[in-house]
C-alpha cells in the first residue's frame, strides 16, 4: 500500500527511477540514491522552502500535478537530461559532510 509510512524508505528507492518527495531529508536521500527527485508544493512557504534550498537546482519543483506530470514525461523521453541532473545532485549531496555543514554555519555566524 503506497499510503502507509515506510520506516526505511531508502531501500525502496532502488526499485524506482524517480522519487516523489518534498521533505528535506527525503530529498537528500533520493539524491544520494541517484534518483531524480520531484517535489510538489501547494503554498508559498513550501515553494520558498524548496526553491531556496541548496539542492533546488538538482530537483524538479512544480506547483500542479499537471505540470509535474509534464516534467515526468519530459525526463522519461530525455534520459540524458535525467542522468545529467541525477549526477549533479549526487555530486552535490556527497559533499554534504558534517565538516562542511559546520563550516557553513561558522561562516554565517561570523
Amino acid at each position: 500500500n503506497t499510503k502507509k509510512f515506510k520506516k526505511n524508505a531508502v531501500k525502496y528507492l532502488e526499485n524506482y527511477n524517480f522519487a516523489f518527495v518534498s521533505r528535506y531529508l527525503s530529498i537528500l536521500e533520493a539524491l544520494a540514491a541517484k534518483r531524480l527527485a520531484f517535489a510538489l508544493y501547494d503554498n508559498p512557504i513550501k515553494e520558498d522552502y524548496l526553491r531556496m534550498s541548496p539542492f533546488s537546482g538538482y530537483i524538479v519543483i512544480e506547483n500542479s500535478p499537471k505540470k509535474l506530470a509534464e516534467r515526468v514525461d519530459y525526463y522519461l523521453r530525455n534520459r540524458q537530461a535525467e542522468e545529467e541532473l541525477i549526477e549533479k545532485g549526487f555530486s552535490w549531496v556527497t559533499n554534504q559532510t558534517w565538516e562542511n555543514v559546520v563550516g557553513a554555519y561558522l561562516r554565517l555566524w561570523r
